[in-house]
């Protein structure tokens, strides 16, 4: 027994065509109740199990023209953790729309870290930059109509508020403070 054993072992193709294949596996359709074009079962029993390695060139879902590592056309789903390695990055095409959960999900979590809006160094938690000049760098809006409601809350979780605490400061753009609102009263 030697150390690599293939079920089946495709040699490498060289061919000159236009297109090539390494395997090509053609329409699936049947009255059956259900259809693989490609099913790999459970691979176990070795120190490392891998049910499929594409050691190079990109892998096309949906498409056939894959412009990524893994290029998914068409809704995506993770039952489990999805671990993002690197520096990774979100981003959308054609200026689309990111949504990030809906009123069926829970709670969407950020733990630890800062978090910027319109700057790639955050210096808090929640830091926005924005060079808008006619409108609000934020907005924040509670469209409930009732009576009693709040639109922003503000918690401090010290035990001594004192003067020196404050719920706001105001800074001028070189990060003065010229406006404060305390949390104790003065």
């Amino acid at each position: 027994a030697g150390t690599t054993s293939y079920g089946i072992n495709l040699g490498a193709n060289s061919a000159t065509a236009t297109t090539n294949y390494g395997i090509n596996i053609g329409a699936i359709s049947g009255a059956g109740t259900t259809n693989y074009g490609l099913y790999v079962g459970n691979v176990s029993g070795a120190t490392n199990n891998y049910a499929a390695i594409f050691a190079g060139g990109n892998v096309g879902i949906g498409t056939i023209t894959p412009l990524a590592k893994l290029d998914v056309n068409g809704t995506a789903s993770v039952s489990g953790a999805l671990t993002l390695y690197g520096t990774p990055t979100l981003v959308t095409t054609a200026k689309q729309s990111l949504t990030l959960g809906d009123t069926n999900t829970g709670n969407i979590i950020f733990s630890g870290g800062n978090v910027g809006i319109g700057t790639t160094t955050p210096l808090a938690t929640l830091h926005i930059s924005d060079s808008q000049t006619a409108t609000a760098s934020a907005l924040i809006t509670n469209t409930n109509t009732a009576a009693g409601i709040v639109g922003l809350g503000i918690k401090l979780s010290s035990t001594t508020l004192d003067t020196t605490s404050r719920f706001i400061n105001f800074l001028d753009k070189d990060g003065v403070i010229i406006g404060k609102v305390n949390a104790a009263s003065t």
